[in-house]
């Protein structure tokens, strides 16, 4: 079997990650996500609980990246869109 290596795996959370390389909004961004999947499981855009995922997530991507935080419910008050939490 061939290994994705657009895909990683945190031990630490249980979690895997795949970074997708394109210049696409926000709602673009999550609709894709929500709409891909990995061993049968649905996608999300990635929510950062730890320090550690933190840095796992830091040593995957860019400069700039979607999470799913947002504030457009209040204007500065930051909640996760998707996933577990």
């Amino acid at each position: 079997t061939t290994l994705d290596p657009t895909v990683s795996y945190n031990a630490t959370s249980g979690n895997f990650y795949r970074y997708v390389n394109s210049s696409v909004t926000y709602e673009t961004a999550y609709s894709q996500s929500e709409n891909s999947y990995l061993n049968g499981v649905a996608g999300h855009l990635v929510t950062i609980t730890s320090a550690s995922e933190n840095t796992q997530v830091r040593g995957l991507i860019g400069n700039t990246v979607w999470i799913a935080a947002s504030d457009v419910a209040v204007e500065g008050e930051w909640r996760w869109t998707a996933g577990p939490e």
